[in-house]
């Protein structure tokens, strides 16, 4: 503490206002100083002592209650960290018990709908295979008509092509297979298990050395694989039957070219023709054949 001329002012000031004041000062200075006279300055050294030590008191206290502050305060911030810490892991162990009590909560709320879902499924699937093979049925009961209409009407025009060719078979057979035909017709042919074909046109042959060959023919609109596969298997069981040499031929108005290349490719065996290759170059010479035998 500083002691100023303004401090000392204000201290005189108030022991003329104060007398009594004033006496105690004194005697209270007297006192300090072992009862012995005070000099003109020892006011001056008693304030600036008591100001000294009123300076290191403070200071001490300061320092004193700054340390306890400082130990209040860190003592507090463990106290509340220890608290917060505690509350954390409480909010978090609710928090986990609760996250998992949810979790399977849904799972089993999604196993349940899982399950209902699939036994609608497996109904639905149900339900729909009836009716698709319900509405197959219907479809092929109304379709039987058609089909056999149109089965009738690919025959007739099977054997629309059979007659025009069949008349052809003797010029056909002579030029390409080197045989004097000596039966040319549409036929069954029945083997020994009771089973039988029946052939478009079977042609009975005579090679130069008088052996006896086979030229078999199917005629179809517009052939497919379907037909080819079930002719080539045909000609394998007629082969087996007669035990003799098998030409054979596919006859038709028009081939899709998968169908021609499907031929050539599994098939090369059976030679391929359209039916008007025949009336350009047979039809002539059956006329004239005819007309000689007039």
């Amino acid at each position: 503490m500083i002691i100023t001329e303004e401090f000392k002012s204000e201290i005189i000031e108030a022991i003329y206002k104060d007398a009594g004041f004033g006496i105690k000062l004194f005697e209270a200075l007297i006192s300090a100083n072992g009862g012995k006279t005070i000099s003109p300055t020892y006011l001056d050294e008693a304030l600036a002592k008591q100001s000294k030590e009123f300076d290191e008191k403070l200071f001490r206290l300061g320092e004193k209650l700054s340390k306890e502050f400082d130990e209040k305060l860190f003592r507090l911030g463990e106290k509340l960290s220890k608290e917060f810490d505690e509350k954390l892991a409480k909010l978090s162990k609710e928090f986990d018990e609760k996250l998992v009590k949810l979790s399977k909560e849904f799972d089993e709320k999604l196993a349940k709908l899982s399950k209902e879902f699939d036994e609608k499924l497996v109904k639905l699937s149900k339900e729909f295979d009836e009716k698709l093979v319900k509405l197959s049925k219907e479809f092929d009961e109304k379709l039987k008509p058609i089909k056999k209409q149109l089965g009738g009407l690919s025959m007739v025009v099977g054997y629309g092509l059979e007659d025009k060719i069949i008349p052809l078979m003797k010029g056909f057979v002579r030029d390409n297979y080197k045989l004097y035909a000596n039966k040319v017709e549409r036929t069954e042919i029945v083997y020994a298990n009771g089973n039988y074909d029946e052939v478009n046109i079977l042609v009975e042959g005579v090679n130069s050395t008088g052996d006896i060959e086979y030229v078999i023919g199917e005629c179809k609109a517009q052939p497919s694989k379907k037909d080819i596969d079930r002719f080539a298997k045909m000609l394998g069981r007629l082969k087996m039957h007669f035990q003799k040499k098998v030409y054979s031929f596919m006859v038709g108005y028009s081939y899709n070219h998968e169908v021609l290349q499907y031929i050539y490719q599994q098939y090369p065996e059976i030679s391929i023709y359209k039916s008007y290759e025949f009336d350009e170059k047979y039809s002539k010479d059956f006329l004239n054949t005819v007309n000689n035998q007039k």
